[in-house]
């Protein structure tokens, strides 16, 4: 009989220890379902912005790969980007001041939010801020901490960054996100894994600039030519 006794609260502890150890992995890693992130075109990859120039807009988009059940609100992001190559624009702000509107770019504001964009209308928090000359933060918090997120096929507009890309050679260029297991949390405030395989293409079209220019330079020899003959003409009679 003791031994039976000893036998059972062994298995009960055994299955007390497995328990704990289930319930760490269901808090340590992130969800099953994905969020993906595209760039330039809902679904896309890679944005071609042809010519090398300042100020040109980047909109990005969010969806998740797995729809019905499975599908996971999103209650907060704190998103990390970087440029392989080209700058920012805007100022790096201090801390607090950030805002959902300026030079670096635009994400739905709070309160009746911005049309267009993901989440207008349930955000507490939402900013786009400047973190260096190649990097920048989406950081959200939703108001109920159930934001719904469309299919991947359909996903929505999530925010709009300016970049300079002056000077670039041209050629395909890698935008980062840090940590993308760790940058959304779901409504139960657990990690959901990101996909982000996102570049931006630099071509070799010239600037407006530089065909004006040669316009110009075009026109301006046809003229001289002109002039020569005429020139020539007259000293022949």
């Amino acid at each position: 009989m003791t031994y039976l006794l000893s036998s059972n609260r062994c298995l009960r502890s055994l299955k007390a220890c497995v328990a704990v150890v289930l319930i760490s992995l269901c808090h340590g890693v992130p969800a099953s379902a994905d969020y993906v992130i595209s760039i330039g075109t809902p679904g896309a990859e890679n944005v071609d912005l042809e010519q090398s120039r300042a100020n040109q807009s980047i909109d990005f988009f969010l969806g998740e790969d797995l729809g019905g059940s499975a599908a996971q609100p999103v209650s907060s992001v704190v998103a990390f980007f970087s440029l392989e190559q080209g700058l920012i624009e805007g100022i790096i702000v201090p801390a607090g001041t950030e805002t959902a509107t300026n030079a670096t770019g635009t994400v739905s504001a709070t309160g009746a939010g911005t049309v267009g964009y993901f989440g207008a209308g349930n955000l507490a928090a939402s900013t786009i801020s400047k973190e260096s000359d190649t990097s920048f933060l989406i950081n959200q918090e939703f108001t109920n901490a159930m934001q719904p997120v469309n299919d991947s096929l359909a996903p929505l507009r999530w925010f709009t960054v300016n970049v300079d890309t002056t000077g670039l050679a041209p050629g395909t260029y890698g935008v980062t996100l840090s940590s993308p297991n760790a940058s959304f949390r779901n409504s139960m405030n657990r990690p959901v894994a990101a996909r982000a395989n996102l570049s931006f293409t630099v071509t070799a079209i010239p600037e407006p600039s530089s065909v004006v220019a040669i316009a110009i330079l075009g026109g301006g020899s046809l003229l001289v030519r002109r002039f020569r003959r005429r020139k020539s003409q007259k000293t022949s009679v």
